[in-house]
């Protein structure tokens, strides 16, 4: 096994562990909106905070989940996240490590 294969067997095992970091959400795909289920690790970040991805105007809140590519090969906008109760629009992948991708999502929009 190689270096490339070992990481991807630890991060299944630590941190896509659901007993630990990692949580089951929805995950729906395209404008199509195909829906699967799959293990991220989220990361809730600041609320409300001024403007969105987009533009500098309104208010959305902010999360980055990290996604394995073997479940999301990759993901963008329009694609979306329910996490508790929550839809989170995919913004763009921030950063990529090869097996798993962080991506930067933002949720709870207002023009305001």
């Amino acid at each position: 096994m190689g270096l490339r294969e070992q990481i991807a067997s630890d991060v299944n095992l630590v941190l896509f562990n659901t007993a630990e970091l990692a949580e089951e959400v929805t995950y729906y795909k395209g404008y199509e909106k195909t829906e699967s289920t799959i293990t991220v690790v989220p990361e809730i970040g600041e609320d409300n905070a001024r403007g969105n991805t987009f533009t500098n105007e309104g208010n959305a809140a902010r999360a980055y989940f990290w996604i394995k590519a073997s479940d999301v090969a990759w993901p963008e906008a329009p694609d979306e996240i329910l996490h508790k109760g929550i839809y989170w629009q995919v913004a763009r992948i921030w950063k990529s490590v090869g097996a798993f991708h962080q991506v930067q999502c933002i949720g709870r929009e207002s023009g305001l």
